[in-house]
């Protein structure tokens, strides 16, 4: 290889060089092309955690992954900015699906995703002890105190969350949550009132079944609803029995239904 080679190869690895060097850093940093829009965009990201372990997570019917083992979460980066139906899903468990928007530069998060079974085991109560027990707390009336911040509201009734941030509040058809503290995690601020989601039928009775999940009794069928009401909430329809009466045993995660005096509890709602 003589002299004059040498150089045109030195100057054209230079070349390469200076031309892909750019591209490498935009690259690094989570810079994208953007082949709809055609311009180089920043990318954003999806962050999800949920239970039970082992789902997966799509992106427009896309799987990309599954959550991890013992974490339970899944992060998907460099999404390019727009607005995407997400999807995490596991077999013998109702589905999650949003539609959510991605913005440069920023994480969209869904931190409080539960999937419920698709069948539930519902077992009838034979032991008189215990049904007696579970009879006596239906029927005793709590004593509550309407939030003075709910004063302005008409309202059927109202149901605390056990962290104490969070009251839902509905009528015969509508359910609000008034929310007593920050919760940056659901993007809401001390005093915000939001609208979660309305029903045709008569709602009955609401419990919380955890800080981020109701259990609704709703005309003849027992529900439960997320409060996330981003898009829309997702609303799971467990069962459909006569009258249902609900009472939700939190220290058990025990769901309790009387109906036409007949006892039923189910224990496998939460993973």
């Amino acid at each position: 290889m003589n002299k004059k080679t040498r150089t045109i190869l030195f100057a054209s690895c230079i070349l390469l060089f200076l031309l892909a060097a750019p591209g490498v850093v935009l690259y690094s940093q989570g810079y994208r092309f953007d082949f709809e829009q055609k311009i180089i965009t920043k990318t954003g990201a999806f962050y999800c955690r949920v239970l039970p372990k082992d789902a997966g997570v799509y992106i427009d019917s896309k799987l990309i992954r599954k959550t991890a083992m013992f974490s339970n979460s899944a992060l998907l980066e460099n999404i390019l900015p727009k607005k995407y139906e997400f999807k995490i899903s596991k077999e013998g468990y109702y589905s999650w699906q949003k539609t959510l928007e991605v913005k440069e530069s920023r994480v969209t998060e869904a931190k409080y995703v539960v999937l419920f079974p698709l069948e539930v085991e519902l077992q009838e109560v034979a032991a008189e002890t215990e049904k007696a027990e579970i009879l006596l707390k239906m029927n005793l009336k709590e004593e509550k105190e309407m939030p003075k911040n709910l004063a302005d509201f008409i309202f059927n009734d109202f149901a605390v969350s056990s962290d104490n941030k969070k009251i839902a509040f509905y009528t015969d058809n509508e359910i609000r949550i008034f929310f007593t503290e920050n919760h940056y995690d659901l993007w809401k601020s001390a005093g915000d009132i939001a609208f979660l989601t309305r029903f045709s039928e008569k709602i009955n009775q609401v419990f919380w079944l955890d800080d981020y999940h109701l259990l609704l009794s709703v005309g003849e069928s027992v529900k439960i609803t997320e409060i996330d009401e981003r898009d829309k909430p997702n609303i799971v329809n467990l069962l459909e029995l006569k009258n249902p009466k609900l009472y939700w045993d939190k220290n058990n995660k025990t769901a309790y239904i009387l109906s036409q005096d007949v006892l039923y509890k189910i224990s496998n709602l939460l993973p």
